[in-house]
């Protein structure tokens, strides 16, 4: 440690003692340091641990800080010691005394003290609160702790808010039932379904439900959603229950969502495949010879090649190999350039020959002749050269790439 970080080391540790057992004279004795950043920490260290016995004195202290850093760090530490200590004394006085981000950061944590200890008055409170920047935030924060203390209550009073805000009561709906779901997700679904069937929110909780449920028992999770009425609301839950199971189970997730149509379930078999390959990524190729030629099999090709390179880049280059020509392939083989580029642009070069598709191919041949030619001028510009002579519509920028490749490398 440089011997200036340890003399301001120690003094953050002499100051912070001194502050709590006589904040007015460490606070003189900081003030008449040198001007300069190294006392402004220091100041604001003494002025943290002033707060945790007289917060408001800290706050008059803190306001005198220049701009910047220390002095928003200061005030956040200072209205979390107050929030600790007297939440709805921060609330009264930060309401009229601060404004942007120190007062969201003063509202916000005496709300989150008050939703833990006095969630009712929490309730009130936030609802004096005009600006919806500090207050949407709190809301799904109150509705978790207090649904954590007494759900039937914080339903109620999330239910009672005013549905022309959807924002908020939706917002309120979601904490106290994703908070229940952590410790009773079937009782948390049963009142979904039992409750909200008609709600605005019905879609996206269901789907929040299921994403929950679904860390802990995807089986069940999914079987739910499957029991919902038919509609997209049930087509999003079972998209979502059956990408959670696939990280648990991706053999059975695969055959689920093969019985799903359309984009929202070409969106869920790639999403299974790239899951499934994380896990077992020669399994998940086998697989992708159920999908029909098409975006999502290129998608799902790339998917597989990019996991299968990072754990075993042998065994993946083989099975590239193996690829037909076509646009599945070409994902594949973008995927090993990615992958091997920067380190052995000779190999990515030769990869991006074989690219079916002229325009990606001529774009990544110039693009790694260059990379190449900046760590072997003389291999590159052989390969350049071969380009030139071989490759089919090169733009007339292309052509002139290669040739400057060409023209750089040293003369025998």
């Amino acid at each position: 440690m440089s011997p200036s970080l340890l003399r301001n080391t120690a003094l953050q540790i002499v100051v912070t003692t001194w502050a709590q057992q006589d904040p007015a004279s460490a606070l003189a004795w900081v003030n008449a340091l040198p001007a300069g950043s190294q006392k402004d920490g220091v100041l604001a260290t003494a002025i943290v641990a002033l707060s945790q016995q007289d917060p408001t004195s800290a706050v008059e202290y803190a306001s005198r800080l220049p701009n910047g850093p220390i002095r928003d760090y200061t005030f956040k530490q200072i209205s979390s010691n107050w929030a600790q200590a007297d939440p709805a004394g921060l609330l009264a006085w930060a309401t009229g005394n601060l404004t942007g981000t120190a007062y969201a950061d003063a509202t916000q944590n005496a709300l989150r003290v008050m939703g833990q200890t006095d969630p009712a008055a929490a309730a009130a409170a936030l609802a004096q609160i005009a600006d919806p920047n500090v207050a949407n935030p709190a809301f799904q924060q109150l509705a978790w702790a207090w649904g954590a203390q007494d759900v039937n209550a914080a339903l109620a009073w999330a239910q009672s808010l005013p549905a022309d805000n959807a924002a908020q009561r939706n917002s309120a709906i979601t904490g106290v039932l994703e908070s229940w779901s952590n410790t009773d997700p079937a009782a948390a679904a049963s009142y979904i379904q039992r409750n909200l069937a008609t709600d605005p929110s019905f879609k996206t909780l269901a789907t929040q439900m299921v994403n929950t449920w679904g860390r802990s028992d995807p089986q069940a999770a999914l079987a739910w959603a499957e029991n919902l009425p038919a509609g997209s609301a049930q087509n999003n839950a079972v998209n979502a229950a059956i990408a959670q199971l696939a990280k648990f189970d991706p053999q059975t997730a695969w055959q689920d969502a093969q019985q799903l149509s359309g984009n929202s379930g070409n969106t869920v078999m790639v999403n299974v495949i790239n899951a499934w390959a994380s896990q077992q990524p020669e399994q998940a190729a086998a697989a992708l010879a159920n999908l029909p030629a098409g975006k999502t099999l290129d998608t799902a090709t790339g998917d597989v090649a990019k996991n299968w390179l990072n754990q075993d880049p042998n065994a993946a280059s083989q099975w590239i190999n193996t690829l037909p020509q076509g646009s599945a392939r070409d994902a594949a083989v973008n995927q090993i350039i990615t992958t091997v580029g920067k380190n052995d642009p000779a190999a990515a070069f030769n990869w991006a020959t074989t690219i079916s598709n002229e325009t990606t191919r001529n774009a990544q041949v110039v693009k790694l002749a260059g990379q190449w030619s900046s760590i072997n001028p003389a291999a590159a510009a052989g390969a350049a050269q071969n380009a030139l002579g071989s490759l089919t519509d090169l733009t007339s920028a292309q052509q002139t790439a290669l040739q400057e490749i060409i023209n750089k490398a040293p003369q025998p």
